[in-house]
């Protein structure tokens, strides 16, 4: 884990890059780590979490867009991506503009999303994954949450440079009680992808350990990453 001072420039740099100047929001789901537990959201309708066809685009999308899972294409971001469920609710947040939401315990849920990152001068993808990846390590998990990185390496994204974090929090046992929630554990991966010179694209996904059998399925969901 980067010190307190390095952390909190990477998190500047991202939010800065991504155009956000709002406090950080967490993972609960809306109304759920503001309210008392049992009054959150109700939860987006539960489906197979086996992918399917991607369904016909909303009216109303950008052209070349497809926002809806179970294969979303974010052609601001320039990517294409499998959602880790074929059932979720878009949404989006300060980090991520765009993002899919499906509940899976007391008003808190699993996400996954993109955003488009401009830079002017030569980008990092390192800095800018590692960064992201520290915003959402900053979310709400409550004051005492543990955060361990398990991977921080290079990659490769539809033959592009990028760079992949994969952290794991530990929710602070008080801040569970709090919320009666079974989650003990999230797992988030963030990858950058370089798209141009000057232009970068990110992808992540965070799931909680009550779906942990949906861990397996990611090094597949980032495989299957395209660039639009």
């Amino acid at each position: 884990m980067t010190s307190a001072r390095g952390a909190g420039a990477l998190i500047v740099a991202a939010l800065l890059l991504a155009g956000c100047t709002e406090t950080v929001s967490g993972h609960p789901a809306p109304g759920g780590s503001s309210e008392p537990p049992g009054t959150s959201a109700s939860a987006p309708p539960s489906g197979s979490d086996t992918p399917s066809s991607p369904a016909p685009s909303s009216s109303g999308a950008p052209p070349g867009a497809h926002l809806t899972c179970p294969r979303v294409v974010d052609s601001t971001a320039h990517l294409a991506y499998d959602c880790v469920t074929r059932v979720m609710a878009k949404d989006s947040d300060t980090i991520w503009p765009l993002k899919f939401t499906k509940e899976v315990d007391v008003g808190w849920t699993m996400d996954e999303g993109s955003s488009h990152v401009d830079v002017t001068g030569n980008g990092n993808v390192t800095v800018l994954a590692n960064g992201f990846a520290s915003a959402m390590g900053a979310q709400e998990y409550g004051p005492n949450a543990g955060i361990k990185k398990v991977r921080d390496i290079d990659i490769k994204v539809a033959g592009r440079p990028a760079h992949l974090v994969q952290s794991v929090m530990t929710l602070d046992p008080d801040f569970r009680a709090q919320r009666h929630l079974k989650v003990t554990k999230e797992q988030f991966w963030v990858v950058v992808v370089r798209i141009s010179a000057d232009q970068f694209s990110a992808w992540y996904v965070s799931i909680p350990d009550v779906r942990k059998a949906l861990w397996s399925r990611v090094p597949d969901l980032i495989k299957r990453i395209k660039v639009v």
